[in-house]
């Protein structure tokens, strides 16, 4: 057990830190990035609000069969579906579509990490520590969840500073950056023996035109 929570701790509370860090950015610069691509106010909302309803869906669902069908499955399964939006951002679909992909990919932009993964790790943690450190742990848990969310949320001004630097719109590159490491969270989640998480970040180029 002593083994186990060394390894998997670190990696479940930085997978939880990156998640809350996309969830921070994506909250702030979603709605600019979605009207860059041409959607108006009203399909704006529908689109964000496809994403929470499938949220919603993953949770509810993790709450029914997470225990039977594996948490380290489990948590693979919704790292790969979390990377679909990146996809969406980067092909700038149409309406129909983009609103697919972030229900799909539980697309949140709300600014906190409320995800059917994060209500997972939650339920992993205690199994990895003695019952003295169970509260220790899971409040720096969300340390890490709150310390992701406000990072994510500075780091809103950043394809601003940049996009005046460099004379380039690299909003939507930037935003897709960040959705990345999912998907390495899903492979290092398949590759290990207990349920995991890693976050590691991939560059995924993509641009919009200028405001």
């Amino acid at each position: 057990m002593i083994t186990a929570a060394k390894r998997d701790l670190p990696l479940i509370i930085a997978a939880g830190f990156v998640r809350a860090m996309t969830v921070g950015f994506i909250g702030v610069v979603l709605a600019v990035l979605l009207y860059r691509n041409g959607l108006n106010s009203m399909q704006i909302g529908f689109v964000i609000g496809a994403g929470l309803a499938g949220a919603v869906v993953a949770t509810s669902l993790s709450a029914l069969y997470v225990d039977r069908r594996g948490r380290r499955r489990s948590l693979a399964l919704l790292s790969a579906l979390a990377a679909v939006p990146a996809f969406a951002l980067a092909w700038r679909p149409g309406f129909v579509p983009l609103l697919a992909l972030s229900f799909v990919g539980m697309l949140n932009a709300m600014g906190s990490d409320r995800s059917a993964a994060s209500a997972i790790e939650q339920a992993i943690i205690p199994g990895l520590v003695n019952d003295r450190r169970r509260t220790w742990t899971l409040s720096w848990y969300n340390v890490a969840l709150d310390t992701g969310t406000a990072a994510g949320s500075l780091l809103a001004s950043l394809p601003i500073l940049l996009s005046r630097w460099s004379g380039q719109p690299t909003l939507s590159s930037i935003a897709t950056r960040l959705f990345r490491p999912r998907w390495k969270i899903s492979r290092s989640i398949a590759k290990s023996r207990p349920p995991t998480c890693r976050g590691n970040s991939d560059r995924v180029q993509s641009e919009t035109p200028s405001a």
